[in-house]
């Protein structure tokens, strides 16, 4: 459908070549329809194109050309005929010709010279769309692969015949159009003068005639304008004046008035020039074109051409025009353009005949090399010398004698390559051999590692294990082998397995992979244990398998869980004893008991000092100790964050004060809620905050900021400490983890404030963490989850 469209459109878009010959461009989309989609739609496109041209000639003789046209070329290319253009020329000169002479001279009764014209424009036409179809062609597969799949690879010898095919007509064919545009414009040029010369004579003459009348009518007054009863005599004796010229040629004139009417011909045929229009030639010098005629050419002929001179100081008379019938100019640049048609048929021949030479000579020693390189390889490979046939062309030649040497030196090569084969060979032997020893190695290190270690597929079926792995489970090696490894979990893990890993597969994040977890395992006899587990992916050959490294923890979660107790006794018999301690050295200190002098005032400041910090450090063990067995109790409510933040501040004025650091507080401008423990926030911001002033140098600043990201709530604290060492960042929120640990140290501090904020962050559904560059300050921030005032 769309080449029948572009058909069309190019029938109806012409490009005037010379005068009376316009090309039109609708066979292109005929031979592009041939080349990719066969014969009968070849057929209706030709059709469809032809359609255009029965409405514009009148006659359907053009139609059955080109239709033919596509059934002949379709024919020729399904027959081998690779190059459309010589295939058109064959049709044209077989065919195509003597269908013009059978229609145009002996059906609608054309002149031989008529005849001709058509016939040598139609060959020239069609073979020039030819060639056009066939660039397309070359150029769509050159740029585009889909194109060079469905109709073959770009041939050299066609892209040769078409590239100087083209330069060719391109040379011939511009000299041959300017010649004719410049016979047109000589002729034309010659109508003007001739028109020009005869109106300017009469107008001489009418000049004096105008002035006898209106001396004669009134002697020694001037009366530039007449009257309307002086206007009708002079017309009249104008006209009669007209009447009297002398007949010279096909030469008429005529007086116009100043509304362009004419008051006064010669002949009275100037009253056709009503059914049509005037259009500009040169500069000038106008033409008639009657409305009535179908072609260019007939309106052409039938027109008329005219000039108009001003007459000055008569009016009501405007000017003079003189017309002249185009139809003698017509026949002469016919009988010229039959002459530049013959020349540029000739042209085209000879640019034919020179490209398809051209391409076979430039192409032949190519297709000789390529028979030939076909044998290169059977000879290289039997140590012969290889024979190549020499080119007259320097180039090819060159080639050739490249090849030559390239293969002798490839075919000495080659005995080396044979010798190298078997020195590779044994080195690959020595290579498998210490590969298969490496392999028993890492075999006997799965064998003997304490950890089991099992890998799955992506399917979750268990395609390995090692000793370890055995004895752990208390499966044998056979009965796990082909299993899903949810027989090794407890409920409610084995049911959830499949799920997890189907929805990682599709992209959900990662839970367990990559991330060391603690879970129960489930042996053989049903029996659930402590476990550690860690999961690394890798692919293999493209495939995706899994790595499980099982460690039982049941012994260490126990001794942990006995050091825990043992905190917790320690810590509660501890917090008695000390509460009272602190209370008496609070009495001493504060002279109840009597004054204390300076020595004793120190000493018993110090006692308060330690005792204090001792008593954090029992808090904060039981704080985490309920923590780490969930015993510690949250008030979750839904509360603005802006009076939490605001409520830190005032608690740490004091404080920031003592230390000359000023705390700067940055609130959000809209209201945000969260869901959290009023209580143990002020616990984490108290942490973070002491920290900061604590790590800060005097007469600096800590930023307290909160603010919204996405559908989280970042709290930040930001200090101009040293910042965290890069050594202690893994570390930071262990338990008892302290950058300097050692007795010298300059700041104070238990080492469990961070780990109690991370387990608080975990019990309120946050997170914490830090950005920090050593010696450039640091940034602890924890997140919420964004609440709704309405969810509260």
């Amino acid at each position: 459908m769309l080449l029948a469209v572009l058909s069309v459109l190019g029938n109806y878009l012409s490009l005037p070549l010379f005068f009376g010959v316009d090309f039109i461009f609708g066979s292109i989309a005929v031979m592009l329809a041939v080349v990719l989609l066969g014969t009968v739609p070849a057929v209706l496109v030709a059709f469809a194109g032809g359609l255009y041209t029965l409405v514009l000639w009148g006659h359907p003789y053009a139609l059955v050309i080109f239709s033919v046209e596509a059934l002949a070329m379709a024919l020729l290319y399904q027959r081998g005929w690779r190059n459309l253009v010589l295939a058109n020329l064959l049709y044209w000169l077989v065919l195509g010709m003597p269908l013009v002479l059978l229609f145009y001279y002996g059906l609608l009764g054309m002149n031989s010279e008529a005849t001709g014209l058509i016939a040598l424009k139609q060959m020239l036409n069609g073979c020039f769309n030819t060639l056009m179809a066939g660039l397309l062609l070359l150029l769509a597969k050159l740029a585009n692969k889909k194109v060079m799949a469905f109709t073959g690879k770009a041939e050299l010898p066609a892209l040769l015949f078409h590239s100087s095919l083209l330069l060719s007509l391109l040379a011939g064919t511009v000299p041959i159009i300017y010649e004719s545009y410049s016979q047109q414009f000589t002729q034309e040029t010659f109508v003007y003068q001739r028109l020009n010369e005869r109106a300017g004579q009469f107008v001489t003459h009418l000049n004096v005639k105008l002035a006898d009348e209106r001396q004669g009518k009134a002697e020694g007054a001037m009366q530039p304008d007449l009257d309307a009863t002086d206007a009708a005599g002079v017309f009249a004796k104008i006209a009669n004046y007209l009447a009297a010229l002398p007949v010279d040629d096909a030469i008429s004139l005529a007086i116009v008035n100043s509304s362009g009417d004419v008051v006064a011909s010669r002949r009275a045929a100037l009253s056709q020039l009503t059914e049509g229009q005037f259009k500009p030639a040169l500069d000038g010098l106008d033409i008639w074109l009657p409305s009535s005629a179908r072609s260019v050419m007939q309106r052409w002929r039938q027109g008329i051409y005219r000039i108009q001179l001003p007459l000055e100081g008569h009016d009501p008379l405007a000017a003079v025009q003189a017309f002249l019938p185009a139809e003698s100019l017509v026949r002469t640049l016919q009988s010229q353009r039959l002459e530049l048609l013959m020349m540029l048929t000739l042209i085209f021949l000879g640019a034919v005949a020179l490209s398809h030479g051209l391409s076979i000579a430039i192409s032949r020693p190519l297709r000789q090399l390529e028979m030939d390189s076909k044998q290169l390889e059977r000879k290289i490979a039997d140590g012969h010398e290889a024979l190549l046939q020499p080119s007259n062309i320097k180039e090819y030649d060159s080639l050739i004698n490249t090849l030559l040497h390239i293969s002798a030196v490839l075919a000495c090569s080659f005995k080396e390559l044979k010798q190298a084969e078997t020195d590779l060979k044994g080195q690959v032997q020595a290579q498998t051999q210490a590969l298969q020893h490496t392999a028993e190695r890492l075999q006997n290190i799965l064998n003997t590692i304490m950890d089991g270690i099992i890998t799955i597929n992506e399917r979750g079926m268990i395609e390995s294990v090692n000793p370890a792995a055995v004895q752990l489970f208390g499966y044998s090696a056979e009965e796990m082998l082909g299993h899903n490894v949810s027989i090794l979990m407890p409920s409610p893990h084995r049911e959830a397995h499949d799920s997890y890993m189907q929805c990682y597969q599709a992209g959900a994040p990662a839970q367990i992979i990559g991330v060391g977890r603690q879970l129960q395992g489930q042996r053989k006899d049903g029996s659930v244990f402590d476990m550690e587990l860690q999961i690394t992916e890798m692919f293999e050959h493209g495939v995706r398998h899994y790595v499980g490294s099982v460690r039982d923890i049941s012994l260490r979660l126990a001794v942990e869980k006995q050091k825990s107790q043992f905190v917790s006794t320690v810590s509660h018999e501890l917090r008695t004893p000390l509460t009272a301690i602190c209370g008496a050295l609070d009495m001493v200190a504060s002279g109840k008991l009597g004054a204390l002098n300076k020595p004793a005032e120190k000493l018993i400041g110090l006692a308060r000092h330690n005792s204090q910090r001792l008593r954090f450090l029992i808090n904060d063990l039981l704080d985490l100790e309920k923590l780490t067995q969930g015993k510690l109790e949250f008030d979750l409510q839904i509360q603005p964050l802006q009076p939490l933040l605001q409520q830190a501040v005032d608690s740490h004025q004091t404080y920031s004060v003592e230390q000359h650091i000023d705390i700067e507080l940055e609130l959000p401008a809209e209201e945000l809620f969260v869901r959290v423990d009023g209580q143990r926030l002020q616990q984490v911001l108290a942490n973070l905050l002491s920290n900061a002033i604590k790590f800060s140098p005097a007469d600096s600043k800590v930023q307290l900021k909160g603010q919204q990201i996405a559908n989280k709530v970042r709290v930040s604290v930001t200090d101009s400490g040293p910042g965290v060492p890069e050594a202690f960042k893994s570390r930071l929120f262990e338990r008892f983890s302290q950058a300097d640990s050692s007795d010298a140290r300059q700041h104070e501090g238990t080492g469990l404030g961070l780990a109690i904020c991370r387990e608080l962050m975990a019990q309120m559904d946050g997170c914490i963490g830090f950005e920090s560059a050593e010696g450039q300050g640091a940034t602890f921030w924890f997140e919420l989850p964004l609440r709704s005032k309405r969810d509260s």
